[in-house]
């Protein structure tokens, strides 16, 4: 009787839990609790997988008939915090929490202190087949870190050779660019020129602004592959571009040999719920549209000339203020 009494208990919380709405069916998964919130609800929140829902799992707990949890759920993206789009994100809005509260990546999963995280910034290298290089990024800036590489830079940078179709071969593998993570701070980035645009629309002006700047089509699908579907939620975005005036104050690429011109481009994207307009950098629209400044010939000499061209872009986000 009194197992019958509490499968009935049970049974009926869970009834008035799924009726609620869906905020108050948030809360009840984080177990009204941010910091209770474990991967499962995590998962279900922001949608990528179907058997984290309440109405799901919580059968188990008190119906032994229930399709069971699937063999493979301990492996799968739910057990990754940072999986979901672009990492983990906390939202704010000045409605709900104090104004100086911004919206970003949540910073307490990556190491560091300066306020812009850098994701998925590629490299891409042009050249003649059999040309060797070494390339090499300096962070300029105190308290900027790396947070990621691939292949691994370490002290003394990336080196390898150029392949067929501008594959990038090295000790460690072959790859069509490399890839880093880091933060940086934004002391030396530009919040006045840039452009605005709801979630439709937003992936092909980013992508119109790379083209404007002279990346190549296979450079741009590798953008569009990617970062069409890693943008945070929101119904629009700001976005501020910056290129070498402002990143070679940040980051420096030291590369060998001297390349006959380098392109660099990264999209600060700001949410539309970071829009306070409090005097910060990235909390207003930008107010003049932007357009690339042109591509600066390095080269001093006859070899030079005929050497390599390289080209970057990524992404950034605001790491969010508790």
């Amino acid at each position: 009787m009194n197992l019958f009494r509490i499968k009935a208990f049970f049974g009926l919380l869970f009834i008035v839990a799924s009726a609620l709405p869906l905020s108050f069916q948030n809360a009840y998964a984080f177990g009204f609790c941010a910091g209770c919130c474990g991967t499962t609800c995590m998962a279900q929140m922001n949608n990528y997988c179907p058997t984290c829902n309440a109405w799901n799992y919580q059968p188990q707990m008190t119906t032994p008939w229930s399709t069971p949890t699937p063999y493979w759920w301990q492996s799968g993206p739910m057990n990754y915090s940072n999986f979901y789009a672009p990492a983990p994100w906390q939202y704010y809005s000045p409605q709900m929490y104090s104004p100086m509260m911004t919206p970003g990546i949540m910073g307490n999963y990556y190491p560091g202190h300066a306020n812009v995280g850098a994701g998925k910034p590629n490299i891409y290298i042009e050249g003649a087949a059999g040309t060797d290089f070494k390339m090499k990024i300096r962070f300029l800036e105190e308290d900027a870190n790396w947070l990621a590489a691939i292949p691994v830079h370490g002290v003394d940078g990336w080196k390898g050779t150029l392949g067929e179709k501008n594959q990038i071969k090295t000790e460690q593998g072959t790859y069509p660019y490399f890839f880093s993570d880091y933060r940086v701070h934004d002391r030396a980035m530009q919040d006045k020129e840039g452009f605005c645009a709801t979630k439709d629309k937003v992936i092909g002006k980013m992508a119109m602004s790379l083209k404007a700047a002279g990346f190549s089509k296979m450079e741009i699908g590798d953008f569009l592959e990617y970062w069409t579907v890693k943008l945070p939620q929101s119904k629009s975005y700001c976005v501020y571009p910056q290129d070498e005036r402002q990143l070679d104050r940040i980051t420096a690429l030291d590369v060998t040999p001297k390349p006959k011109s380098i392109r660099r481009l990264l999209f600060v994207v700001q949410v539309e719920e970071g829009l306070f307009k409090n005097g910060e950098k990235f909390t207003s629209a930008p107010p003049n549209t932007w357009s690339p400044q042109p591509v600066r010939n390095l080269a001093s000499s006859p070899a030079e000339k005929g050497g390599i061209t390289v080209r970057e872009w990524g992404v950034a986000f605001l790491i969010a203020k508790p």
